[in-house]
């Protein structure tokens, strides 16, 4: 699903990080701004649905309810048939059965681990490179914007090669597996412009998980054990609301009361085992309407990430992509 990445493909990455960036109040210097004028279009790997719907969160209840049975009715989609056809793989929905939920960790992030690992190397290797990246990232690209971001991101300006976590919940109880997760990003998006390649936001999000996992496993193996509850925890979620997207697409009249669409989400909160407790609520009925189907991008890599807990190191990581991609 890789594709081969040039230049107008960075260059349109980088125009919209740097206006996103801007929006945000964080004025981002490209050493391309001619580039950047281009109005040049380049595909993309396909990643999402093209599904738009046209429903604010912020209207009654009952008036989303009444615009989104329009659109699901316009649309009436088969997700799984759509993977199918842009040879995305299977997904594995079924229930792990799992009894693990959230645990807080006890670590924040510690740059001095990032330094001493840099320290101990010599400066022309990839992997020396990349904890550069990392150390750069969190002394200078951390941002914390006041509004339009719900919880953490991570941006990419390609043509620079520098990426940007944006964070809008700073007291989070989970900030260090969260914050490793974007480091995960900043990892792919070097190694992505390296070898020359592009993703699409499952294949992104996959090795965003797996590095990730890998930086558990270099420097806080202490919080593996809830670092995989966490994971567990996220993966059910995530199944719960692509399943309850599934369905609700694909029979979109049997849904058309709010009511109806209220008993599918419980079904499906009581199928995956979640609990009141956990982040997932029924306020999400309607959640997914800003991105369609963006919970199934995280399952597969959330999966792997369970399977690699207590294995793979940061430097076996970065073995491990450069063998498959860097040719």
């Amino acid at each position: 699903m890789a594709l081969k990445r040039n230049k107008m493909h960075s260059i349109q990455e980088e125009k919209e990080s740097v206006a996103l960036l801007k929006s945000l109040g964080h004025i981002v210097s490209s050493f391309y701004e001619i580039e950047l004028n281009s109005e040049e279009i380049v595909d993309f790997p396909i990643s999402l649905p093209n599904i738009k719907i046209e429903v604010s969160l912020e209207e009654n209840i009952l008036i989303q309810n009444i615009k989104l049975n329009k659109q699901l009715l316009k649309y009436k989609f088969d997700y799984l048939t759509w993977r199918k056809k842009h040879n995305f793989q299977s997904l594995n929905l079924e229930p792990s059965f799992c009894n693990m939920r959230y645990q807080n960790p006890n670590n924040e992030i510690d740059i001095s681990i990032f330094i001493n690992e840099q320290n101990r190397l010599e400066n022309n290797s990839i992997y020396y490179l990349i904890l550069d990246k990392i150390i750069y990232t969190i002394k200078h690209n951390i941002k914390y914007p006041s509004k339009s971001i719900d919880g953490y991101k991570c941006i990419h300006c390609p043509m620079i090669n520098q990426s940007y976590i944006l964070i809008n919940e700073i007291d989070n109880q989970y900030h260090l597996f969260y914050l490793l997760h974007e480091i995960g990003h900043v990892i792919v998006n070097f190694l992505m412009v390296e070898t020359s390649i592009i993703f699409s936001i499952e294949e992104e999000e996959y090795w965003a998980h797996y590095f990730e996992c890998t930086l558990i496993n270099t420097f806080y193996k202490k919080e593996a054990k809830k670092y995989e509850y966490f994971l567990y925890s996220l993966l059910e979620e995530n199944k719960a609301i692509t399943n309850y997207q599934i369905e609700l697409f694909k029979y979109p009249e049997k849904y058309e009361k709010y009511e109806n669409k209220m008993e599918l989400y419980k079904r499906n909160v009581v199928e995956y085992n979640l609990t009141d407790e956990d982040s997932i609520n029924y306020n999400y009925v309607f959640e997914f309407i800003d991105a369609p189907f963006y919970s199934a991008s995280y399952i597969m890599g959330q999966e792997n990430a369970i399977n690699h807990i207590l294995k793979d190191t940061l430097i076996e990581g970065v073995l491990k992509f450069t063998s498959i991609f860097d040719k």
